[in-house]
């Protein structure tokens, strides 16, 4: 499933400052919502989140969801994945549906200048190449 295919609305711009407010780093579905069996009537949405290092929610969490939960129309179970049981944890973390990430320029940055350098090498003797070559 994608976000397109999800049974419940979700505006892009919306989730996102919800998260950058709250200093959700990423924001996942689960459960039902992602099944054929979510009952828009009756169910509810299950959410997992992971905070920025320096977030600790602690009960602010309840106060996320039930914000979260006027965003998408429906009551939402909120966790992250230190509150998930052991028993489920690792199959929530397989099949959980990411519908934000926030990208972190640092990350973003270091990683471009990892696969840039080569490049750069190959660009520039391509262009010297160019450049010194007699017509």
């Amino acid at each position: 499933m994608n976000v397109a295919g999800l049974p419940i609305a979700l505006d892009r711009e919306t989730l996102a400052e919800f998260c950058r407010a709250r200093g959700i780093r990423k924001l996942s579905l689960f459960g039902s919502v992602l099944r054929d069996d979510f009952d828009p009537g009756r169910s509810d949405v299950d959410v997992l989140v992971e905070y920025e290092p320096n977030v600790r929610p602690s009960w602010d969490i309840f106060e996320h969801a039930r914000d979260f939960g006027r965003l998408v129309g429906h009551s939402v179970d909120m966790n992250t994945p230190g509150m998930l049981s052991r028993h489920f944890a690792d199959a929530v973390m397989r099949v959980a549906l990411p519908i934000y990430h926030a990208v972190r320029p640092d990350i973003v940055w270091n990683t471009a200048v990892e696969h840039l350098a080569p490049l750069e090498a190959q660009i520039a003797s391509i262009l010297h190449a160019d450049f010194d070559e007699e017509p």
